[in-house]
């Protein structure tokens, strides 16, 4: 059934008065060209998206705005909406206008498409999506004028599968208190789109400092190898979110508005409100590591260190504890997924200090400082625990989960939330380390980061080096595994070997991207010739069991076939591509 609901509106009255686009706060809004601007001022012009909050001599809070909540979200879930949308009630309060925001049930019998509502909704899906905030607004000014944030319903599945795999899926109400706990946080969020405020992805370094940054749950290790979870969410608005709130809503005099917005602008910056969004965190490109998708700390390495603690707790205590009695093991490696890459945000938020560059978006005059390699110290910092991650027994999966990752033949779980397998129906046990070795190697290859190492080379003396940065790659994966009779020890061999590889075949398709800069190039070419080379000693001077040396002079004549084949033939020969991980986000 499809059912089309059309709603016929008058535009706003001529009462609203557009507030132009100050790139420090974050603000969505139209952009549009004035060609009745002076020649020098810019063409484009860009108003904020905000809705209308009128005053006359004080605070009308007859013309609050007012979202409505959809009945039909099931409870716990619907009241866990009600209070995250009342974060904002917060926020307009505290921004100094009490009673302008109001949340209420929608009325019964009233269409949520309704232009006259603006509403929180909810939307059933059977797979991992995204919830979205948008709204319809005023194309002449930017006024709102129907909001509607579209709530998934698999966000809660989604984070009860991190919390079982975490915590285990003991009968509890902490896992309903920790989803409930995501759902306000979310809900919050994305009535934050719907008011007018895009992503803020710097938010983190300033504690929790806005909903509209993407937290990861917060989790910690305690001293007795516990992980604790009890303040997994955060409840209430950022110091962020009150201040944008009184930039974009706050009513003043014409005559005093520039001025008036001028003075928040300020306190904000000397409170360290810093405002960073998509295109700074989003591409693989990006360069600042404060700035990123699912980060909960003051700094990618404290994050990084957190997250990889926490994830050798977990996947040390997997098992079948993880599901509930009478449940298929099948959907252990659902539950698994997300505590083996557990720390895949944390190793991009790390990545990005490697040739990195923070900035912000100042204005001449306001005292922010426009760029600032990262450094030395701290790139240095960042590299050894993105290379301490390719070690062997971070890379492993202990045999006792691995034994009870039973093939997904009865379609438990769908395909996309699982990994990749080259030995179906067996669990790839190699594959995964690859896939998450492959990972790192290529966060810190990545093209326009190893540019940044060169281009940087010069700005001090003790700059980090894109030769360093490969040479740290190599020694922590091409260490000839020792001769090993153990049968850990000839995992360990085999997963290093993975590793391996993940370096050989980055540096093959570097040398070969003609998107790459020349002297990048041109490092990988020399790296390439010098390690054909060690690859070739390594094949001679193989030892131990048959088997075990057979698959190390394999694995190191293959690498140096490989290269071989770049260098006289400037071709890429035939690569295995790592397996694609299950996704990581939304949670």
């Amino acid at each position: 059934t499809l059912r089309q609901h059309v709603s016929l509106v008058a535009l706003p009255d001529a009462g609203y008065r557009p507030r132009e686009l100050d790139p420090r706060v974050g603000y969505f809004g139209i952009a549009f060209r004035d060609y009745s601007q002076p020649i020098q001022q810019p063409l484009v012009r860009q108003w904020a998206s905000r809705h209308r909050i009128p005053r006359a001599g004080g605070i009308d809070t007859s013309s609050a705005i007012v979202y409505y909540i959809d009945r039909g979200i099931p409870e716990p879930v619907r009241t866990a909406t009600v209070e995250g949308a009342k974060f904002w009630e917060q926020a307009f309060a505290q921004a100094g206008l009490p009673g302008m925001f109001r949340v209420e049930l929608l009325p019964e019998g009233a269409d949520p498409m309704d232009a006259r509502y603006n509403v929180v909704q909810w939307e059933n899906r059977h797979e991992r999506g995204w919830s979205i905030g948008g709204a319809m607004g005023d194309p002449r000014t930017g006024e709102l004028v129907k909001a509607m944030a579209r709530m998934d319903s698999h966000r809660a599945r989604t984070d009860y599968n991190l919390y079982a795999g975490l915590a285990g899926a003991d009968a509890s109400a902490a896992d309903t208190a920790f989803v409930l706990a995501r759902v306000r946080q979310v809900t919050a969020h994305e009535i934050g789109h719907t008011l007018g405020l895009a992503h803020n992805y710097i938010a983190s370094t300033y504690e929790r400092g806005s909903v509209m940054d993407y937290p990861p749950p917060r989790v910690t290790a305690r001293p007795d190898g516990t992980l604790d979870l009890s303040q997994a969410y955060d409840v209430g608005p950022g110091e962020y979110d009150v201040w944008a709130i009184r930039w974009g809503y706050g009513v003043f005099p014409a005559t005093t508005e520039a001025d008036s917005l001028r003075a928040i602008v300020e306190e904000g910056l000397r409170k360290g409100f810093l405002y960073l969004s998509d295109a700074d965190a989003r591409p693989e490109f990006a360069s600042d590591p404060r700035t990123n998708l699912w980060d909960d700390r003051a700094t990618a390495m404290d994050f990084l260190r957190n997250q990889a603690a926490v994830r050798r707790i977990a996947l040390a205590g997997f098992g079948e504890r993880n599901i509930r009695p009478g449940q298929p093991l099948a959907l252990l490696q659902e539950r698994f997924a997300p505590v083996y890459f557990m720390h895949r945000f944390a190793l991009n938020s790390a990545s990005k200090a490697v040739g990195g560059m923070e900035y912000s978006n100042p204005l001449r005059g306001d005292g922010q400082v426009a760029t600032r390699p990262v450094p030395a110290a701290q790139q240095r910092e960042a590299l050894a625990l993105l290379v301490g991650a390719l070690a062997p027994r971070e890379l492993a999966i202990p045999d006792t989960v691995a034994a009870l990752l039973v093939p997904n033949a009865a379609a438990v779980t769908p395909p996309e939330e699982l990994f990749g397998s080259r030995t179906r129906p067996a669990f790839d046990e190699l594959g995964a380390a690859r896939t998450l070795a492959q990972m790192v190697v290529d966060l810190v290859l990545q093209r326009d980061r190893a540019a940044r190492l060169v281009s940087f080379a010069h700005r001090a003396p003790d700059a980090l080096t894109l030769g360093e940065v490969v040479d740290s790659l190599v020694a922590a994966t091409w260490r000839r595994a020792p001769a090993e009779s153990s049968r850990d020890g000839r995992k360990l061999a085999a997963v290093r070997r993975t590793a391996a590889r993940a370096v050989a075949d980055r540096l093959m398709l570097l040398a070969a991207d003609t998107l790459a800069a020349p002297e990048v190039r041109a490092l990988a070419d020399l790296r390439i010739a010098e390690l054909q080379r060690t690859a070739n000693a390594n094949a001679a001077a193989a030892t131990g069991m048959r088997a075990e040396r057979d698959a190390e002079r394999a694995h190191w004549q293959s690498i140096a076939r490989d290269f071989e084949h770049w260098l006289t033939e400037r071709t890429l020969p035939p690569l295995t591509t790592a397996l694609v991980a299950p996704p990581g986000d939304p949670f």
